[in-house]
């Protein structure tokens, strides 16, 4: 069972709490992880409680959504009215509370990346290893005339992918695995099992519920 709780870490956070974690060295409980959503710009409270509990239902990390900010004017590209992934993964990351191990934007504005010589490359999500920081933007994920119930569903893969960046994995191979880049189609998404294979659960070690 999972509990939603209110913690002290920032004024009406919600959190969803996980068991705790038994360290397999000393058998002594480890602390439990934090994972925080930072709902930024309009973002359906819905879909950022639906995110938080499918990270929940697969990690054994604590999960808090925090209130809602605007998206950072040092993010914004006007040429192609967007923002740019980069310099959110960066606010993200400098604002990040100290409790927090990997901290997850998520939006509904159109978002882009630099990908090879493309230098703004709209895409669904962005992670970064070093920063523990992703984002993951809904603007993209409505296509092919997708009823809310897709789009939560795209919403939480991609969480879930840009999430596994924020803990250190990279683009996976193994077919289907949720670590599959997508190469901005939402149908590499929709094909993917929602899980993580067999190397990449390895690499994740102690973070996934068995």
């Amino acid at each position: 069972m999972v509990l939603l709780a209110i913690i002290p870490i920032h004024s009406g956070a919600a959190m969803v709490r996980a068991p705790a974690r038994e360290s397999r060295r000393s058998g002594t409980p480890d602390p439990t992880p934090l994972v925080a959503i930072q709902p930024m710009g309009v973002v359906d409270p819905a879909l950022s409680r639906c995110v938080g509990a499918r990270i929940a239902r697969l990690f054994v990390v604590d999960v808090v959504v925090l209130p809602v900010r605007p998206l950072p004017e040092s993010a914004w590209y006007r040429p192609r009215m967007r923002y740019r992934g980069g310099p959110l993964v960066e606010w993200l990351a400098d604002e990040k509370p100290p409790p927090v191990a990997a901290l997850l934007g998520l939006m509904s504005r159109d978002l882009s990346s630099t990908k090879g010589h493309i230098y703004d490359w709209g895409v669904m999500g962005i992670g970064s290893p070093t920063r523990a920081t992703g984002v993951v933007s809904t603007y993209r994920l409505g296509g092919h005339h997708a009823s809310d119930s897709l789009v939560t569903r795209r919403a939480c893969q991609v969480a879930l992918h840009e999430l596994g960046h924020a803990f250190g994995l990279a683009h996976c191979r193994t077919p289907r695995c949720i670590m599959n880049d997508a190469e901005g189609l939402i149908g590499s998404v929709d094909r993917s099992t929602g899980e993580y294979c067999s190397l990449c659960r390895r690499k994740l070690d102690g973070l996934l519920r068995d």
